[in-house]
């Protein structure tokens, strides 16, 4: 029910912005001057702005500036008194808030009890591509939500949840089918209804080929020139397919839901952002995918969270967020060094629990649906000449690092020398490389031919150099192989690589990059030879870029155990990065050292321990 008006009362209006077309909610400040209720309702959405000539206030209209105006009210003990157009809008969101706590209380018994979940239909008869017991949860629980995060872990079915959401979307008639609508401002045809996925590029041609094969539902690709995007963006179908970095091309349309594949690209403030929040305020339904929700800066969180609930989980604005969860010092002008409160990170899972469902492979391991995995490091030896040349340059990376004046971006590049030297090689400043005698391609091979023959295997490597050296040394060894790193451009020699080593025997060897281990299914559980060994030359300190490769071939359909070998240097930054994932991997929702103190911790702690303080 809306709060009764009361003899003072804060007036709220709709204002929609003549340049943009965005709607603002306009709250008035009532007289006299009373500083705790300004500092209140200059905290309920971001950005906020004060209209000194009026008496008002002015922020983007979201569910949470809604909500939060009710809170303020009734801590100040006013009444709200809404124009005719905010009174239903405010009516609705009130009752949807509390029917959704009530199906979260519902979802986690049903989680907890283990209790049996009504089946629903999917595009294939398959015993062993029916959906298992976590995407049922996802299914029925976002067909009760207007908005749902599914923070799994890579490789557990997130993109075929989405989609068998979008299925029940339509069959129970929750959405709009997708009808043409004129678009005055743009100028062309464009659409009103229906969903709209947003993912990385490199993902498009498979939801497209997912919706297919899981819902029998039609899925448009925006890609091409910039003409054709636009006319695909008038064109019907079930469902849009777009990249974040072509969100221009729908500005306009109306869609009735929206899913947020990688949903961490939202993670800061950007115009990509902006566009999202955009189309998210006349959505219905929102989802987001992501198994790195919470990875490395608690803050980043906030923006994920407004464009999926409108606010309700963390507030609608940022300010207001950043005081409550973290301690903040202006270490130089402009500049304000945050670090999260005792507590933050418990308390803002807690909040963003109310629409998040958070899944562990572990926990779908426990329960028979993949198998384990095994990690093996391997610890190599380096060469005389590389440990010489190896431990003079981290001398000197470390007095580099420790200047004050060296930012986080120049101590990369010293750490990625020593990164080089343990992968046998070092570029120089003119772009010529050094060479090492190297122990980690004569391991390889004797694993090929040996433990490993016969089977195929994902080698994940981290420099184009790296991959170049192994893909010469397959070559001369006659080992069959494909390659896919930073070189392979072309969209369609991409998708043929991967073909190939999803259905040839023959070819044994995967080699990638594994900033590129993302999007792509390597287990080859179709082949003769399914692949469930991965090889890494080389890791890198990206947490993400390290599960994704993984579970590129520990994911649904895989029928075997997985194991993982790492072939480090012996008493290197190599040792000290896995050591670190590892550790993280333990701690995957906390908040982590970052820049300088990051690298200098690998080089100087015999054990890095890159946890915050906070």
């Amino acid at each position: 029910m809306l709060p009764a008006v009361a003899h003072v009362v804060l007036k709220a209006r709709l204002h929609k912005v003549e340049k943009s077309g965005n709607l603002h909610l306009v709250v008035a400040q009532p007289p006299p001057q009373n500083d705790a209720l300004r500092d209140r309702l200059r905290r309920i959405g971001t950005p906020a702005h004060w209209h000194q000539d009026t008496w008002e206030w002015s922020y983007p209209l979201t569910v949470a500036a809604v909500l939060a105006l009710r809170d303020v009210a009734k801590e100040f003990g006013l009444g709200i008194e809404y124009s005719p157009d905010l009174v239903e809008f405010a009516r609705q969101q009130e009752q949807l808030d509390e029917y959704e706590q009530r199906v979260r209380l519902s979802i986690e018994k049903a989680i907890r009890t283990q209790e049996p979940l009504p089946q629903y239909p999917t595009n294939t008869l398959s015993d062993t591509k029916k959906p298992m017991r976590h995407q049922q949860v996802s299914y029925h629980w976002g067909l009760r939500t207007s908005s749902l995060v599914l923070a799994h872990d890579p490789g557990l079915g997130k993109s075929r949840s989405a989609i068998d959401i979008m299925g029940g979307w339509y069959r129970e008639r929750l959405i709009s089918p997708m009808q043409n609508v004129w678009l005055p401002q743009q100028g062309r045809w464009g659409v009103k209804g229906g969903v709209l996925v947003v993912t990385p590029k490199v993902m498009l041609r498979t939801w497209q080929e997912e919706m297919l094969q899981w819902q029998g539902a039609t899925g448009v690709e925006l890609a091409g020139t910039k003409e054709k995007k636009l006319k695909m963006a008038g064109t019907v179908a079930h469902a849009h397919i777009v990249n974040y970095e072509s969100l221009r091309n729908v500005e306009g349309n109306e869609y009735s839901a929206i899913i947020a594949d990688e949903l961490h690209r939202l993670a800061n403030h950007s115009q990509q952002t902006e566009r999202m929040l955009r189309l998210a305020f006349t959505a219905r339904f929102r989802i987001g995918l992501t198994g790195t929700l919470v990875s490395n800066s608690l803050e980043s969180v906030f923006y994920q969270m407004l464009f999926i609930d409108g606010g309700r989980s963390l507030g609608a604005s940022k300010t207001a967020f950043l005081e409550q969860y973290f301690n903040q010092e202006t270490v130089a002008p402009g500049v304000t060094k945050k670090e999260p409160k005792e507590g933050a990170l418990a308390a803002v899972s807690s909040r963003i629990s109310r629409c998040a469902y958070f899944l562990k492979k572990e926990e779908v391991i426990e329960l028979g649906d993949l198998p384990p995995k095994t990690h093996v490091p391997l610890r190599l030896e380096m060469s005389v000449q590389q440990r010489k040349y190896y431990n003079d340059l981290k001398k000197e990376a470390i007095a580099y690092i420790q200047d004050l004046e060296v930012t986080a971006e120049q101590a990369a590049a010293k750490v990625m020398k020593l990164r080089q030297v343990c992968q046998g090689f070092v570029m120089d400043e003119t772009g010529q490389s050094r060479s090492f005698s190297n122990s980690k391609i004569d391991v390889l091979l004797d694993m090929l031919k040996t433990k490993l023959w016969g089977r195929k295997v994902a080698v994940w490597c981290t420099f184009t150099h790296e991959v170049d050296t192994l893909c010469r040394t397959l070559q001369a060894a006659g080992i069959g192989y494909v390659r896919l790193d930073g070189t392979v451009t072309n969209k369609k020699t991409r998708d043929q690589a991967l073909k190939l080593w999803n259905t040839e025997p023959r070819i044994q060897v995967f080699v990638g990059q594994i900033q590129m281990g993302i999007g792509i299914t390597l287990h080859a559980n179709e082949c003769q030879v399914p692949c469930y060994d991965c090889v890494y030359m080389s890791v890198d300190w990206s947490y993400t870029n390290w599960v994704q490769s993984q579970d590129r071939i520990h994911r649904i359909g895989q029928k075997f155990a997985c194991t993982y070998t790492y072939l480090l240097a012996e008493d290197s930054v190599d040792w000290q990065i896995y050591q670190a994932l590892r550790a993280k991997e333990g701690t995957a929702q906390a908040v982590h050292r970052q820049g300088k103190d990051f690298f200098l911790a690998l080089l100087t702690e015999d054990t890095p321990n890159l946890a915050a303080a906070a």
